[in-house]
Parts: C-alpha cells; sequence; structure tokens
C-alpha cells in the first residue's frame, strides 16, 4: 500500500471522528491533534490553520482548544484513578496550570465541590488553578457564571449594533501588530516574535470577523433557526448561504 493511500486512510479515521464528535470533544481534539501533528492535512491544505477553517468552518483557536483539552485529558489519565474532569470548559481551566500541577488542581477543586455535595464546576477548577499557582481566589472575587447556571436573558438590541464595536477590537489588534513591528526595531525588541504574535493576531481577527453581523438569516427571517444558531443572523463567513436563498 502506498504512502499516500495510508495517510488518506489515517486521515480518513481521524476526520470520521470529528464528524460524529463533535459528539465528544475528547475524541475530537485528539483526531485534530493527531491530523496536525502528522500533517495529514497536507497534499489538500496549506497548513492547519486552512484546514480546520475549510473542512470544518472551525478557527485554528477553537481547534487548539480542543486539543488543549484533550492533552489535559490525556496527562490526568497517567495519574488521577477518578474525578477527572467531565467537560471540555473545565479541562480547559486545568490546562491553565502547568503539567506538573493538574493534578493537584484537580483534588482541589473536587474536594471543595465535595464540602459542598455537589460536582465540581469550571470555576471551581479555575479557582483551584489561581491557588496552586499562588493566586488566591476568594468566593466573593468571581463574578463569572459556571456552566450549570442558567443563562442572562438576551439583550433586545439588534446584531448589527454589535457589528461596531467588535470591527473596533479588530482595529485594535491590527494597530498592536504594526506597533509591535516598529518595536521590535528598537533596542529591547530583540526578543519580540513579530511572526508568532501576528499568527495568533490573526486568529484572533478572524474569529472576531467570523462572529460579525452580515445578512439576516434568510431561512428564518431573523427569528433564529439551527442554521444560524438560533442568532437570527449569518456572519460574513456564512455569506454563501445567503447568496443561495437570493
Amino acid at each position: 500500500m502506498s504512502d499516500d493511500k495510508l495517510i488518506s486512510d489515517e486521515l480518513a479515521r481521524h476526520e470520521a471522528i470529528i464528524e460524529r464528535g463533535l459528539r465528544t470533544t475528547i475524541e475530537v481534539g485528539i483526531s485534530m491533534k493527531a491530523i496536525r501533528d502528522q500533517k495529514l492535512y497536507k497534499g489538500k491544505y496549506d497548513n492547519f490553520e486552512s484546514y480546520v477553517k475549510l473542512r470544518w468552518e472551525c478557527s485554528r483557536s477553537r481547534a487548539y482548544q480542543l486539543i488543549e483539552a484533550a492533552e489535559v485529558d490525556a496527562n490526568l489519565s497517567t495519574i488521577v484513578d477518578k474525578d477527572r474532569p467531565q467537560t471540555e470548559s473545565q479541562l480547559r481551566e486545568v490546562a491553565k496550570a502547568p503539567v506538573e500541577k493538574q493534578a493537584e488542581v484537580v483534588k482541589k477543586a473536587v474536594e471543595k465541590a465535595a464540602e459542598e455535595n455537589r460536582k465540581p464546576t469550571a470555576k471551581d477548577y479555575k479557582q483551584a488553578v489561581k491557588q496552586v499557582v499562588g493566586e488566591i481566589v476568594y468566593e466573593d472575587d468571581e463574578a463569572e457564571e459556571d456552566e450549570e447556571e442558567e443563562e442572562a436573558p438576551k439583550s433586545e438590541h439588534h446584531p448589527k449594533e454589535m457589528a461596531g464595536p467588535l470591527m473596533a477590537h479588530v482595529k485594535t489588534l491590527v494597530q498592536m501588530l504594526n506597533d509591535l513591528k516598529k518595536r521590535k526595531e528598537e533596542r529591547g525588541g530583540e526578543w519580540i516574535d513579530v511572526q508568532a504574535i501576528g499568527t495568533q493576531i490573526s486568529a484572533l481577527k478572524y474569529s472576531l470577523k467570523s462572529s460579525i453581523y452580515y445578512a439576516d438569516c434568510p431561512a428564518c427571517g431573523g427569528k433564529g433557526c439551527d442554521k444560524c444558531r438560533n442568532s437570527g443572523f449569518l456572519p460574513e463567513l456564512k455569506s454563501d448561504m445567503v447568496d443561495e436563498a437570493k
């Protein structure tokens, strides 16, 4: 069997998991990692970012979140027999701690939840990370809601009103990168990795732009449906769906 056929079969195996998966984020993350690390996308796509964007309509940052969650789960599986984080959001919080400290983070979060006779939440893991790395978080310091709490009611404002503020953030990112390019040429800027920072800023810009209002969803007329994730609108990333409906 040729190398191309082996690569194609391996790619198909991992893609089947992702297609099922988005059923379980850990499996998806493992397959995303394999595709990235083994460069299984080569031949059809220029790079991993292009692959996840065009094949899965997934941003680079989102793909790396899934990979990170899978890596943390794999690390914990070797040192924690039970009570491992059960959701992607929990695993992402644990990932913020050094690898060698992650088991301690899990232990603290589980113990805190057990004292209150409940299951750990992402917020518990977030607080445990800060305690383990030396930043103690008190109960009233965090205003964030965890994944088990009810969502706040949505604003009645039209999604178009969000476009301006989001584009302002995009412009800020561009300005930041331009400023760093200038500072790299000055004394003291020798260690600024403009290329790496630029790659991350590009991912952030893509994530922002893919969230900005482009047109009312043609499938529901702005009321909200599965095609528009119940938002009532589509971003420019999905503009082809609008064109097809015309």
